[in-house]
């Protein structure tokens, strides 16, 4: 065998080890099935959890406003003077407060007069309250939404504004008895209410469905 002989002999032969050492199309079809795979499951891996970041997110915000006004609604009630409705007038009939037994009240709304004499008033408006609109929509009270009204003793500027919107549901139930003269006073307010979270633009697209947070709180006045 000469030498040239030898040269193609090893050259084929180098040829056949190459290509015998490559991938073929259906082992590339495999890997990039199985790449696919796993970035399929790293991405809805990662959608979850930013849903489930932002559904804790925004159910945080919710109780902690609720919680907030809980805190204020029970300390107010807790030192409030006097509390209204004690005695359901047609007028308060008109604004949903209810006779249940001659003990119980059930209203959308409670008024009291605090420790500086201020007269407050908070009122739930429920889904049938019209959608506000025009130059005032601010100013006036929407759908699902908790508003307080506070009328100073000194005669200052009446203040109108909402403590807490999303509110699907709201009760005040007060509890009355008469006290030596004769009067109802109020002896035990129940309040329960059911807040939605609020629409994040940041979070909408995440979150989808957040599930609402209901708060129930009772309390009894130290001034009887």
């Amino acid at each position: 065998m000469n030498v040239r002989t030898r040269f193609v002999s090893s050259t084929r032969t180098s040829v056949r080890r190459t290509r015998r050492g490559g991938l073929s199309l259906v082992e590339l079809l495999i890997a990039l099935a199985i790449i696919s795979a796993l970035l399929t499951a790293t991405g809805v891996a990662t959608d979850v959890s930013f849903r489930a970041y932002a559904i804790a997110t925004q159910s945080a915000s919710t109780q902690s406003s609720s919680r907030l006004l809980t805190n204020r609604l029970l300390t107010n009630i807790r030192n409030a003077i006097s509390h209204v409705p004690l005695d359901v007038t047609a007028q308060d009939q008109i604004d949903g407060a209810r006779l249940i037994t001659d003990t119980l009240i059930e209203s959308p709304f409670i008024g009291f007069i605090d420790r500086n004499g201020d007269t407050v008033r908070l009122t739930y408006y429920d889904e049938n309250t019209p959608v506000p609109s025009g130059p005032d929509a601010e100013n006036t009270p929407g759908p699902n939404e908790l508003w307080m009204r506070r009328e100073p003793i000194s005669g200052a500027t009446i203040i109108e504004q909402p403590v807490l919107k999303g509110v699907t549901q709201c009760t005040f139930s007060m509890q009355r008895g008469r006290d030596g003269d004769g009067i109802y006073v109020l002896r035990r307010c129940t309040f329960d209410f059911t807040v939605e979270a609020g629409d994040d633009s940041t979070l909408q697209v995440e979150a989808g469905n957040v599930p609402p947070v209901r708060v129930i709180a009772s309390t009894m006045p130290r001034r009887l």
